[in-house]
């Protein structure tokens, strides 16, 4: 996700919040951060909060449910995994593996991601 995908997604889902990008590089630590800045009911404006992480991390942050491309494709192909393996024979110690619950879970994973409930980043480019 590009910072400008990041920014519309936030501008999209948050009206109470500017964000900006920050650089920190004092103390010989050179990590990227990005800064919030939270409207009060009244419009006056809080002090900038440095948020560190991911794109999708800080909108999460933010209560903004987001799922990467990245992560949705990641689900897919665990999802696929665990049935082409469910039933089969483990190699290490014969027994029949049962993956009922995993596939279950990564349905709902999937189902969930296709909801209104998620924001999809790869809509927002």
């Amino acid at each position: 996700m590009t910072y400008q995908t990041f920014k519309r997604i936030a501008e999209s889902f948050r009206k109470d919040v500017i964000v900006s990008q920050h650089g920190d590089f004092c103390n010989n630590k050179s990590k990227n951060t990005l800064g919030i800045i939270f409207i009060k009911p009244d419009g006056r404006q809080s002090k900038v909060y440095d948020y560190h992480g991911t794109y999708a991390e800080i909108l999460n942050r933010l209560h903004i449910r987001v799922i990467t491309k990245s992560d949705y494709n990641t689900t897919l192909a665990m999802l696929e995994d665990y049935k082409k393996r469910n039933g089969t024979i483990c190699p290490f110690f014969g027994d029949v593996m049962d993956y009922t619950e995993q596939i279950k879970e990564y349905e709902e994973k999937i189902k969930y991601y296709n909801s209104d409930k998620v924001v999809r980043d790869w809509e927002y480019k």
